[in-house]
């Protein structure tokens, strides 16, 4: 069998590397959810380590609760929540359009392609209003030292990945 670059073929190989995409950006967005630790705060007077991540499931390691919950860390909840929901959605959407049951046409391109596109933007949003907080943390008159976790890159990774599909 020849592969040729006729735009049947394309199409084709479109719709079997998009489900891919968005099954592992879905997986990528619920290990990044689950986990809490997401920045590793550490004060300087003190010594102590602290986590921060937008649920606060530290199990027996300390972590930083938010002042009172901040709009930042309430939002970031919301988009992070809403991007899992979307990804999920996108997923199952993409792989019952992928699968031969189901005529494809422009319409469910642009829906697969919306819907990914906003669970992109959810999860950067997310990841943005997370930075805020911990940019707020850091305007404290003795501001904790901070360094990011594998989570922000899992996540921006996934984000890329949404974009992409």
């Amino acid at each position: 069998m020849i592969l040729t670059l006729e735009n049947k073929d394309i199409r084709g190989f479109t719709w079997a590397i998009a489900p891919a995409l968005t099954a592992l950006g879905y997986l990528l967005i619920l290990l990044v959810t689950i986990f809490p630790f997401w920045v590793r705060l550490v004060n300087e007077e003190s010594r102590e380590v602290f986590y921060s991540g937008l649920f606060e499931n530290c199990f027996h390691i300390k972590c930083l609760k938010p002042r009172p919950l901040s709009i930042y860390i309430i939002l970031g909840r919301v988009f992070l929540l809403s991007a899992v929901v979307l990804s999920f959605l996108t997923t199952l959407i993409m792989v019952s359009f992928a699968s031969q049951l189901f005529p494809r046409t422009w319409k469910q391109t642009f829906i697969s392609a919306s819907i990914s596109f906003f669970t992109g933007t959810c999860a950067f949003l997310a990841l943005l209003l997370h930075a805020l907080e911990i940019q707020s943390l850091r305007m404290q008159p003795s501001p904790p030292q901070f360094s990011v976790q594998w989570p922000y890159y899992v996540l921006g990774f996934g984000i890329l990945l949404f974009i992409a599909a």
